[in-house]
């Protein structure tokens, strides 16, 4: 009897590659076409290209007109992309190649909920309608989109064009799904330098993880595959905010520190379509786009910002932020430990509010740029001067191994009163993105760390941009 379940034979054709690059080499890919798209008419007058991993939403798009590979001064568009991803350029442009920058807190994937957490470039050669994974990849490895087509063994249209739409399309729907998954799953490898060994063991793994995916009955629309050295781990992609409250009971964690003086309610129960810990005891939620909407009258809201499978940022409608913490995360009461690993030359970006007034009603948000090298930091919060520190992770019997930054005085206007800032990560949040809490001399609070500067810097816009914080209107929603 024949088996239906497909055989590992590798639907990706990763063994020609390198026949692929020679040829390219020699002319035979590379030049205009290796960007792929399709070419708009001479007698236009503009053009709309569409940027996609899914559509992405507020992408900046920078023309070219040097052919030196960088967004110049001068070259970027004033408008950014749309929620379809598009844009339209003018017709003097469609001559030069295109680079779009995803930039961290500002652009949004239709592919996942809340905002891009980390930066990066797609590019595309001159002439295509399309600025995708597939065009950046065409263009790093000098390929035409044929034949990049032909490694992957799919239809040239679903790398040279729109792939979301054409999944509409009967006969290009299969490879247009497996087209749209590969493009999830190697953003991340897009930041690096690849080369013809490195692109083939990235799409061995993905072909070898699809197979069992596909035998599975797994729907591709639904994941992304983590790929690495080692393999290809499978990931949930979350399209919608009702997958993010799947589990029932969450902790709410304040990041403005007047708020948390106070002490407001912060666990959250939501159970057969009633919250409690909001509003009324029950109020009645609904989900809407990126946001979660309480009560009957769109009385209070949370627009997620960030996700990651144990921490979701949002803001509300007051712009205060605030994370949820499932409590049944790993590691939810102890915390995660941090490892010299975290740190050591790394650069994070630390957000906290420092206000300690409680008569007060306006934070006092502290932005810093952390430098680390083996054991020295250098702290650079915005609006004051460096401040060169000691640093070390400490280990300790009763919680997780904690953050510990040795400041040389306690005078400084953005660390008043501090001999040192101790922060212990909560839970196993994920690597671009720490809750963390303070837990030094007068500042216990609860703080974020980043590791792109451009979201950093959006949720510190946001949040400093937030009106004063109307108590008797928060006892109303918080209990």
């Amino acid at each position: 009897m024949k088996s239906n379940v497909l055989t590992p034979a590798l639907p990706f054709k990763t063994l020609a590659l390198a026949s692929a690059l020679t040829l390219a080499g020699c002319g035979g890919g590379g030049g205009s076409s290796s960007g792929g798209g399709t070419p708009t008419n001479p007698g236009t007058s503009n053009q709309d290209i569409t940027v996609i991993d899914g559509y992405l939403e507020n992408a900046q798009i920078c023309i070219d007109r040097n052919r030196n590979s960088s967004c110049d001064q001068g070259e970027t568009l004033d408008e950014t992309t749309n929620a379809q991803g598009k844009i339209a350029i003018d017709d003097a442009d469609k001559e030069y190649p295109i680079i779009a920058r995803i930039i961290a807190g500002q652009t949004q994937d239709a592919d996942h909920i809340g905002m891009i957490s980390n930066s990066y470039e797609l590019v595309a050669e001159a002439g295509s309608s399309v600025v995708t994974p597939f065009t950046t990849l065409a263009k790093q490895l000098n390929l035409s989109t044929a034949q990049l087509a032909a490694l992957l063994n799919v239809h040239e249209s679903v790398v040279a064009e729109d792939y979301v739409e054409l999944k509409a399309n009967a006969d290009l729907a299969d490879d247009a799904r497996q087209a749209h998954l590969f493009a999830r799953s190697i953003i991340p490898a897009l930041s690096e330098e690849m080369d013809a060994d490195d692109f083939n063991t990235l799409v061995t793994q993905f072909a070898q993880a699809l197979v069992n995916q596909q035998n599975l009955g797994t729907d591709l629309d639904s994941i992304r595959f983590n790929l690495s050295e080692t393999g290809a781990e499978v990931e949930p992609v979350d399209q919608s905010v009702e997958h993010l409250f799947d589990r029932q009971l969450w902790s709410l964690v304040h990041l403005t520190r007047i708020i948390g003086l106070k002490e407001f309610h912060n666990n959250i129960t939501f159970e057969d379509g009633n919250v409690n810990g909001i509003l009324t005891i029950p109020a009645p939620y609904e989900f809407d786009g990126h946001r979660l909407i309480f009560g009957n009258n769109d009385e209070y809201s949370h627009e997620v910002v960030y996700q990651s499978e144990n921490l979701i940022l949002i803001f509300d409608d007051r712009d205060q932020p605030y994370t949820y913490i499932p409590t049944d995360a790993p590691n939810y009461f102890y915390g995660k430990p941090l490892t010299a690993e975290h740190f050591a030359d790394q650069t994070w970006y630390h957000l906290r509010d420092i206000q300690s007034d409680v008569n007060s009603n306006e934070p006092i948000i502290i932005f810093t740029r952390m430098e680390f090298t083996d054991n020295t930091v250098t702290l650079t919060p915005d609006g004051y001067p460096p401040i060169e520190a000691d640093w070390e992770i400490e280990t300790h019997d009763d919680t997780a191994d904690t953050l510990t930054i040795h400041l040389p005085t306690r005078e400084h206007e953005a660390f008043p009163g501090e001999e040192k800032v101790t922060l212990l990560a909560y839970s196993d949040t994920d690597e671009n993105v720490l809750l963390v809490f303070h837990d030094s001399t007068q500042k216990y609070v609860n703080n974020l760390l980043f590791k792109d500067q451009s979201m950093a810097e959006a949720v510190t816009t946001r949040w400093r941009a937030a009106p004063p914080i109307e108590f008797d209107e928060l006892r109303r929603i918080m209990q």
